[in-house]
């Protein structure tokens, strides 16, 4: 198949992480800056780090209907990435899966296809067919799948509930704004899952030649810079629901809209979202793992003297665009270790400030390790100081 912010309001807005097409043309805004959003809940986070820009009712339960493959997407890229599923492994269509209703690829009873087809179809028009014939390919059968969609949720630390693979017809189904983008983000570090969710047209050729056209629900994909992602859904009762991510210039952040009045206002939702995002905010690097920060630290009984400290992780931060001259960064040391002192051992803190409150705290650490003191090394030392001087 083919946001200038002054103030303290302005640090709210900053987080840390260690090692985000409609009726509007731009976004609206409030009073406050933020954006307009009509859906009944909704977030925006930048995408490396985590950072919350936006969110409402971002806690509330709500069923997403078929946006919920973004769970079911992870579990099959994260299948094909580690073999466990081929793409050119052809999946049998179960009957249960052709009949699956709702959003379809169409699919033969009976018919093969090859898994990377059914993703495509899958993770661009929100396929329920292919997405359970993924599903009883990857676990056995669509109960198997439902329960480790709720296990891979746990390991997030999420807990939203799964009924089925789908979204379809799913009593009982609930999930949050905020599980969703945690889901989101997992999913957009796979580049064969954006790959098949940016498509906007494209046509399935089926064993006997009929063509099924596939057209994806995600507007924002064809007219919106940058979309490649990731899904959407709808029913009666919950209204129109979507996750969408944007990546410009190495800056990507996810929306996740829930509880629109319809297919244009879930658009005009999540563009108004990304825009805010795109117009106001922009990630720095402060410190990067390894970057020297304390130099000659004094070590007692040591065969060094002194080692040198490094920050101990890359610290990033999401901050108002123009506002990264106000960064500072001060280090505080614990006092003087004494041997032995261990490669990577903490030494001190490097304090990140913004505005001049700390927005981070970056551990300071050994860049190699320094032995105790013998005798001999003691001798050795002072035959090669005098030796030296």
């Amino acid at each position: 198949m083919k946001r200038s912010m002054r103030g303290a309001a302005l640090l709210a807005a900053v987080l840390v992480a260690f090692s985000g097409y409609g009726s509007r043309s731009r976004a609206e805004e409030t009073a406050n800056g933020t954006p307009e959003v009509s859906a009944e809940s909704a977030i925006l986070i930048e995408a490396a780090t985590g950072t919350v820009l936006y969110e409402k009712n971002a806690d509330e339960p709500v069923d997403m209907a078929g946006a919920v493959k973004i769970m079911s997407g992870l579990l099959v890229a994260e299948a094909l990435e580690s073999g466990t599923l081929q793409e050119e492994q052809e999946i049998a269509v179960s009957g249960s899966a052709a009949g699956a209703g709702g959003m379809s690829a169409f699919l033969d009873r009976g018919e093969s296809y090859p898994a990377g087809t059914l993703f495509d179809a899958m993770m661009m028009i929100s396929a329920n067919d292919a997405c359970l014939a993924l599903a009883e390919a990857v676990s056995g059968s669509a109960e198997g799948f439902v329960q480790a969609m709720n296990e891979r949720a746990r390991a997030l630390s999420v807990a939203p509930v799964f009924v089925n693979p789908t979204g379809h017809n799913a009593e009982g189904q609930a999930m949050t704004a905020r599980e969703a983008a945690v889901i989101a983000r997992e999913l957009a570090g796979h580049a064969r899952a954006l790959e098949a969710a940016k498509v906007y047209s494209d046509t399935l050729v089926h064993s006997d030649g009929r063509e099924t056209e596939l057209v994806n629900p995600n507007r924002l994909v064809r007219f919106y810079s940058g979309c490649d992602g990731l899904a959407t859904g709808s029913n009666s009762t919950a209204g129109y629901s979507g996750v969408f991510t944007a990546e410009r210039e190495g800056e990507r952040y996810i929306a996740v809209v829930a509880g629109a009045r319809n297919s244009d206002a879930r658009s005009a939702d999540a563009q108004a979202l990304l825009d805010y995002a795109f117009d106001n905010f922009e990630t720095v690097v402060a410190i990067e793992e390894g970057k020297g920060v304390a130099r000659d630290v004094a070590v007692t009984g040591g065969r060094q003297k002194t080692v040198h400290g490094v920050a101990g992780q890359t610290c990033r931060l999401v901050v108002p665009k123009g506002s990264a001259g106000q960064i500072t960064k001060e280090v505080t040391l614990f006092g003087t270790p004494e041997a032995p002192v261990a490669r990577g051992a903490e030494l001190g803190e490097l304090t990140v400030k913004m505005e001049g409150e700390v927005v981070a705290r970056v551990p300071v650490v050994a860049v190699e390790a320094v032995e105790k003191a013998t005798v001999l090394s003691g001798i050795r030392a002072m035959m090669l100081c005098w030796i030296g001087c």
